[in-house]
Formats: C-alpha cells, structure tokens, sequence
C-alpha cells in the first residue's frame, strides 16, 4: 500500500473521530464579538474598540468603496477576536485536563508552550508553502 494512501485514511479516521467526539454542537449558531466595530467617518476608516477608542486607519474618498472597505476590516478584526477567544477558553481547557492527569503546574506552562510552538512553526511552513 502506497504511503499517501494510508496517511488520508490515517487523517480522515482522525478527523472523523474527533467530529464524533467533540463537545461541539452544529445546532448552535455561530456568532462573532460585537467588537471591535469599524465605522466610516468623513471618508476614514475608523476602529472603534469596545472602550470607544478609535484608531484611524486608511482614508478612502469614495465613500462607497470606503463602507465596503471598512465592512471587511470589521469582519476580519472579529474573526480574529472569535479565533483568540476559543483559543484561550480551550487552552484553559487543556491546562486543567493536564492537571487532572496529575502534571504539575510548571510541566503544564512548559507543554502548553511547547505545543503552541510547534503549532507555530507548522503555520508558518503552511504560509511559505503558498
């Protein structure tokens, strides 16, 4: 059998039992933060973080490309704000699984770390290979 063969049925088999597994419920909606927003004012392109500070970041004459410019600055900017608050509340999750398989809690910071790092490197070798 050929390498290539087996590793997709090895990840389809993965995947297939992590989506049985998981708490993860399809029922419930997805829902990005209401932050930050990103408003248009006299043609500027506006952040607006959830204490109300504002950060101009582009200006844009043509009011309409500027609404439609600043609808995709918001969109991106709250899909990252979804990503790093699951993230966050997961790596919370793992911390305490880790503990409860009785690792101490300084092990737990440097595997934490670790498995972050090696995420890392594994998405900047994703982005070279574009």
């Amino acid at each position: 059998m050929e390498y290539h063969v087996l590793a997709t049925r090895l990840r389809k088999a993965v995947e297939r039992y992590n989506f049985e597994n998981s708490d993860y419920n399809l029922d419930i909606p997805v829902q990005l933060p209401q932050y930050p927003k990103v408003v248009v004012k006299e043609g500027n392109i506006v952040i607006v973080d959830e204490g109300g500070d504002e950060q101009v970041v582009e200006y844009i004459e043509d009011e309409l490309l500027a609404a439609s410019v600043a609808d995709e600055i918001q969109l991106g900017l709250r899909a990252i704000n979804y990503v790093r608050g699951h993230l966050s509340t997961y790596i919370s999750k793992l911390a305490d699984d880790l503990i409860r398989l009785n690792i101490s809690q300084n092990d737990v910071n440097v595997i934490l770390y670790e498995g972050y790092s090696s995420l890392k490197k594994m998405f900047i070798k994703l982005d070279e290979a574009k």
